[in-house]
């Protein structure tokens, strides 16, 4: 039996694929299934906020915000959200309400 050198092993290695033919379908489909997730993901959450900003995020049923105001940050997040989960955002532009959080928290 022949012993291979590794010159031989690392350029066997190193070998391009031959077959890349389904690539471009199989990013595409990793690109659909990562979208389906991210909404599965915002669909499951619900946001609460205020007129100053968003004060509470929650994967459980929450109260519409009574005003328009409150309504707008809660898409602004909603859309941020979405961005970051998608890589296109790294910071939030969204304003923050923290007065009814326990100083804790």
């Amino acid at each position: 039996m022949k012993r291979d050198s590794v010159d031989e092993i690392l350029t066997r290695y190193f070998e391009p694929a031959t077959d890349a033919g389904d690539l471009a379908r199989r990013v595409l489909q990793a690109a659909r299934e990562s979208a389906r997730q991210t909404t599965r993901l915002l669909d499951s959450l619900s946001i609460q906020a205020t007129r100053e900003g968003v004060s509470l995020i929650r994967a459980e049923r929450l109260e519409r915000p009574a005003t328009a105001a409150a309504r707008r940050l809660t898409e602004q997040a909603r859309e941020e959200l979405s961005e970051y989960f998608q890589g296109k955002r790294a910071f939030f532009s969204v304003p923050v309400d923290l007065k009814a959080a326990p100083d804790f928290q």
